[in-house]
């Protein structure tokens, strides 16, 4: 079985730079390295789980803990551009191997709300061939839905559209290998609670 490693992150926030505003940066960061590798070698190479996870406060907190099959990918991320630029904010651990006797497992998977008011009126305008804002008028009455899970803000780097990235906790009974989306999420297996 191959080995997971780990490294613990902690967002150092206060009143001037709320949490949700660093855990958004981080996240940002994530996703756009774990893009790359996606495009580079085919899989995202980042798993991210958020121990301070809190599905009734719908809070993430601001101690992450990220995983990886390779303990260089770790270990080059204080260094890595996007992370650089957020030096000031984020205490990190050391990279360590996942213990090998952990008897909980999780999955952090992304959820997307099926009702999005601003993308439903741009597939209209766009399938209709109708102005945009002509299109807004029309469905102005029209109310978005909104999960009560966690969520970042972030914004999209290819499109730059600003969208919720909501965030389920599901306990797993067994480790599975994990495979991360490009967000640094599970898209299938599960992660080591500990």
């Amino acid at each position: 079985m191959e080995r997971l490693y780990y490294l613990d992150v902690l967002l150092k926030y206060d009143h001037d730079i709320p949490c949700n505003f660093l855990l958004s940066k981080f996240m940002y960061a994530i996703h756009v390295t774990c893009a790359l590798s996606v495009k580079l070698t085919g899989m995202s190479n980042i798993g991210v789980a958020f121990l301070d996870y809190d599905k009734e406060e719908a809070r993430l907190g601001n101690k992450l803990r990220l995983f990886s099959f390779s303990e260089e990918v770790l270990k080059k991320i204080p260094q890595v551009k996007q992370f650089k630029n957020l030096e000031d904010y984020v205490l990190y651990g050391s990279v360590a191997l996942v213990p090998e006797f952990v008897n909980e497992f999780v999955q952090y998977r992304r959820v997307q709300c099926k009702f999005n008011k601003e993308k439903l009126i741009r597939r209209y305008a766009k399938r209709h061939n109708e102005d945009l804002n002509f299109v807004r008028i029309r469905y102005k009455d029209l109310q978005s839905k909104n999960l009560s899970l966690p969520y970042v803000n972030l914004s999209s780097s290819t499109s730059g559209e600003h969208f919720r990235l909501y965030i389920d906790q599901i306990e797993n009974m067994e480790y599975i290998p994990p495979v991360f989306n490009s967000y640094g999420l599970i898209s299938s297996g599960a992660l080591p609670k500990f």
